[in-house]
């Protein structure tokens, strides 16, 4: 969706980094390569300085800028008894159901049912790309039909 094309290619592996003893990684990494020749790396590990702790961090770089935003520094309690929401994900729930509503009574979707479908299929070949320990091709995901 942000790139502006559909997923072609993935390559998805785990990491073991802080829990070596849980039975799947605690964080992965996954290439994807895009129909327009676009790269994304997404990087994400459940591995935190505490329980319910939560950081988030994009980094989009192209060839007229980057874009950069993190949830770092956003007010934190130091309590293991209260989490606030981090900012940035403040209500999201709740706009995407505003927005649902709005699409229901006609105005268009932010994200289309091609773009969803492809970032699913793109989810599994990932899981099939970590599972193999190879790159698969987006349309090659069994029972993928490209619909």
């Amino acid at each position: 969706w942000l790139l502006r094309s559909n997923p072609a290619r993935v390559f998805a592996r785990g990491i073991e980094t802080f829990s070596p003893g849980m039975p799947t990684p605690d964080s992965f990494h996954v290439l994807l390569r895009f129909a327009n020749g676009s790269m994304a790396t997404l990087e994400w590990s459940y591995a935190l300085h505490r329980r319910g702790d939560t950081l988030r961090r994009i980094v989009v770089v192209g060839e007229r800028g980057t874009l950069h935003h993190s949830t770092q520094g956003e007010m934190d309690l130091h309590s293991d008894a209260a989490r606030p929401v981090a900012i940035a994900t403040l209500d999201a729930f709740g706009h995407q159901m505003r927005h649902f509503a709005d699409v229901l009574n006609g105005a268009s979707p932010l994200v289309t049912p091609k773009q969803i479908r492809g970032a699913f299929s793109a989810a599994l070949a990932a899981q099939e790309s970590y599972a193999t320990g190879r790159a698969v091709e987006i349309g090659a995901v069994a029972g993928e039909n490209g619909a």
